[in-house]
């Protein structure tokens, strides 16, 4: 039976779709010549990749060591080699988007100064939420 409990993020999803081989898409754009749970492997590695990315890990290596596992079951990604490389564009497309995204470049250039700390926090207490995914950056 389909039990979905989130929606992967749909900018992620698109750019794993981007990311694979010509040859593992359809014409349609959808991985269902992998079979049954190609859409599920992939929804499940984009949201993978979210959580990695809300902690400002883009390190390639640790993409490769995070989702790879998820990615060999494709056919397309059988070899090591071939994993890494999707990955790698992955990451990279992936940085390049969210960074589009970031609301807070048009600050970047108004204080100047080395950059001591740029991070993003929640804060609760008791089971109230304070802040959240605020953004701390500190010269």
């Amino acid at each position: 039976f389909d039990m979905v409990i989130l929606e992967p993020p749909q900018t992620l999803l698109k750019l794993l779709r981007d990311a694979l081989p010509a040859e593992a898409t359809s014409g349609n754009g959808s991985a269902s010549d992998f079979g049954d749970d190609s859409d599920e492997i992939l929804a499940y590695v984009a949201t993978l990749a979210a959580s990695l990315a809300d902690s400002q890990n883009f390190n390639s290596n640790e993409w490769v060591a995070n989702l790879g596992p998820y990615l060999s079951v494709l056919p397309s990604q059988s070899t090591p080699e071939a994993i890494e490389d999707t990955i790698d564009k992955f990451c990279s497309a992936a940085v390049t988007a969210l960074a589009q995204n970031d609301d807070s470049s048009d600050e970047e250039d108004e204080f100047g100064g080395e950059e001591l700390m740029n991070l993003r926090f929640s804060l609760a207490y008791g089971g109230k939420i304070l802040l959240h995914q605020t953004k701390l950056r500190l010269r």
